[in-house]
């Protein structure tokens, strides 16, 4: 991951913990971070392995272990 990546997910998991009910698709997360498909969908989906965030029911990412 480059450093602008992690500059990023350490942005992105700072912005959930300051607005706890933040809740994004995947079309939003790549607005709000400004990138690309490809980029979001591998950033998001680490952040969510590494137990910062998940995906809920409703196909929005969201912090883990915060409401469904």
């Amino acid at each position: 991951m480059s450093l602008a990546d992690q500059e990023l997910a350490i942005r992105i998991i700072s912005e959930y913990r300051e607005s706890p009910g933040l809740n994004l698709t995947r079309e939003q997360a790549m607005r709000f971070c400004g990138v690309d498909e490809g980029v979001c969908r591998t950033l998001f989906q680490r952040l969510s392995a590494e137990g910062h965030l998940r995906m809920n029911r409703h196909g929005r990412y969201v912090v883990a272990g915060g409401e469904p």
